[in-house]
């Protein structure tokens, strides 16, 4: 099951070697690895999924399938690139999104969005592909912007949250 465009859709591999929408109403391909999914848009633009280097990208399940894989980059096709860094904070947790650079062509980014997380006072199961922790809540986001070689900061925004309720959702206050 794939998520295309904003509907779901089971993926099947076709005679050429690429995965496609079961009921080909997105004009999608995909190559599939095991820890990677790279999608071909109509509009030409490219997005990359999981990574063979960093196993934090990607969730798998008990019999070592990928559940999910997570988005770590898009290119437009004039060369547009938006890159986004995933970590887990302990073995058995869930990925949090902690970085994403954008602007410019290719790597040579402008922008930096740092996003920070903090524990939170319980732990909570999450079930969706295996037994993971999910332990964090947004703390400070900041934005910086390349000024020559460096990164400049230019917002920063500290969380705060109402920590009454027992549940993974966290009210902002």
């Amino acid at each position: 099951m794939a998520l295309w465009s904003g509907y779901r859709s089971a993926i099947v591999k076709g005679s050429d070697g690429f995965y496609y929408a079961k009921d080909l109403r997105q004009k999608i391909r995909a190559i599939v690895n095991h820890a990677t999914l790279t999608a071909f848009m109509p509009d030409g633009s490219v997005l990359n999924f999981g990574s063979e280097n960093d196993s934090n990208v990607t969730e798998q399940n008990t019999e070592g399938k990928v559940f999910a894989w997570y988005l770590t980059s898009a290119q437009d096709q004039v060369g547009h690139k938006a890159e986004y860094i995933w970590q887990k904070f302990q073995v058995n947790a869930r990925a949090y999104l902690t970085e994403i650079n954008y602007g410019g062509l290719q790597s040579d980014f402008q922008y930096k969005i740092a996003l920070n997380y903090t524990t939170t006072g319980r732990s909570f199961v999450d079930f969706s592909a295996t037994k993971l922790v999910a332990n964090q809540k947004l703390s400070t986001l900041k934005v910086q912007a390349k000024d020559g070689a460096d990164f400049v900061e230019r917002y920063h925004y500290n969380f705060s949250y109402s920590d009454e309720l027992e549940t993974p959702g966290f009210y902002l206050t």
